[in-house]
């Protein structure tokens, strides 16, 4: 339930340390990684030229699936420490670690590994750059981007359920691994950090 007065969302935050890539698809689709703007992407993406340069001067990194001077689908790798708005939680990233989030393929062409495809090319760029583990989060209701994201080797590491009403908010975190709970108040997005 999203409104501009209250937000209410639900989140796996699952990890993966041991990547397992996807074997090579049937469909072959270019992959551009960029961290600048390109003519054409913004066909694809949900965000504003703001929104977007803020994206590319924290460092962030688009990967772009592309075939027949279509765009087909879009995912985002971030590292160093961010705060996710849409479920009020800070990721503490170590400089090992990459975030995963903005991932969307468009409807008509799902079911062709799309994704896979995009996941590849952001596992071996990262990898490249000596990162280790990984982090993303995922609605519990997309059972088929997490049956996908356990074949790569993610496995969930809490459960995450906020709620906001204007700018405050509420964060109940179940932690699986040591299994435990805990309730944050969020008062406010941090100064310290980038917000995606």
């Amino acid at each position: 339930m999203n409104n501009v007065f209250l937000n209410i969302s639900s989140y796996y935050l699952m990890k993966a340390e041991h990547i397992v890539l996807h074997p090579t698809s049937e469909y072959s689709h270019e992959v551009i990684i960029t961290n600048m703007i390109i003519p054409g992407m913004e066909q694809i993406l949900a965000i504003g030229k703001k929104e977007l340069m803020e994206r590319f001067s924290c460092g962030d990194t688009c990967f772009l699936a592309k075939d027949n001077g279509k765009y087909l689908g879009v995912l985002w790798g971030h590292t160093g420490d961010c705060f996710v708005r849409g479920v009020g939680k800070r990721l503490d990233l170590m400089q090992n670690e990459a975030y995963m989030y903005g991932v969307f393929t468009l409807p008509e062409v799902r079911k062709r590994n799309i994704f896979n495809t995009l996941k590849n090319a952001f596992f071996k760029f990262y990898s490249a750059k000596e990162i280790v583990s990984y982090y993303t989060l995922v609605s519990p209701q997309n059972k088929i981007m997490i049956t996908s994201l356990r074949k790569n080797g993610f496995t969930a590491k809490s459960f995450l359920h906020y709620i906001r009403f204007l700018y405050i908010g509420l964060l109940y975190e179940f932690n699986f691994v040591y299994n435990n709970r805990r309730i944050t108040l969020v008062k406010r997005e941090p100064l310290d950090c980038y917000i995606i």
